[in-house]
């Protein structure tokens, strides 16, 4: 298994007889270190998990991947923050609803002109195509696609600094097997002279890997390039 504490290894395993692949494996690595540090600085976090919306209950055109959700914990307050991102700045969300059982939530930010609702109850919101969900956010008083989500839309949910985990506040049940579903309305399109309307959601709950994730995968396999060059030579 590959750890971190064989990259000091890595002088050693640069022992190659040719001083150019020597020089293009330098460069490899010189690369990871710098990406690596980029995103250890403050605002180029990773996020805890992330979800790709990419499935449609029929009402939106086109195949997905149609939006992302990202997750992230905040290790000071133990809050949560969610940044929804639609992939087209065509396709505009207007509900976004989840699944959990985290208890009664607070809207931490935006302080104002939105309403979070939800009791930790399955089932207590309908995303048509995907079930009924725990939890509902939207624009209070003036829902609809014609009051939509700021693109990108953040916001951070509260159950008075206790989550130790994105995965606290998510779950899938019977009544939704997915995580999230959102309402989105195509615009620019020609559904029948408006704009279309409907729910998309993700096809896996599975997340998608963070930025460590990948990095780590791109490590394994620079490490296992050069055991293949030392083999061979």
């Amino acid at each position: 298994m590959f750890r971190i504490g064989e990259l000091t290894r890595l002088p050693q395993l640069l022992e190659v007889s040719d001083s150019s692949d020597k020089r293009t494996v330098s460069m490899k690595i010189g690369m990871f270190v710098i990406l690596l540090t980029l995103f250890a600085l403050p605002g180029f976090s990773s996020p805890d998990a992330s979800y790709i919306l990419d499935i449609s209950n029929g009402g939106v055109p086109g195949a997905g991947p149609y939006a992302q959700v990202d997750l992230t914990l905040n290790t000071t307050t133990h809050d949560i923050d969610f940044v929804l991102t639609p992939f087209s700045p065509y396709l505009l969300i207007d509900q976004f609803d989840w699944n959990g059982s985290a208890g009664t939530l607070s809207l931490v930010s935006p302080a104002t002109g939105f309403t979070l609702a939800g009791s930790g109850a399955q089932g207590a919101y309908s995303a048509d195509g995907y079930g009924k969900f725990a939890y509902e956010i939207d624009i209070s008083g003036a829902s609809g696609s014609s009051n939509p989500f700021p693109n990108p839309f953040a916001f951070t949910v509260s159950n008075g600094g206790t989550f130790s985990s994105v995965f606290d506040l998510i779950k899938t049940t019977s009544a939704a097997p997915e995580f999230f579903a959102a309402h989105v309305t195509q615009v620019g399109s020609n559904c029948g002279g408006s704009p279309c309307t409907g729910f998309v959601s993700t096809d896996s709950t599975v997340p998608e890997p963070g930025f460590y994730g990948a990095l780590a995968l791109g490590l394994v396999g620079l490490y296992t390039g050069i055991r293949r060059r030392r083999s061979v030579a």
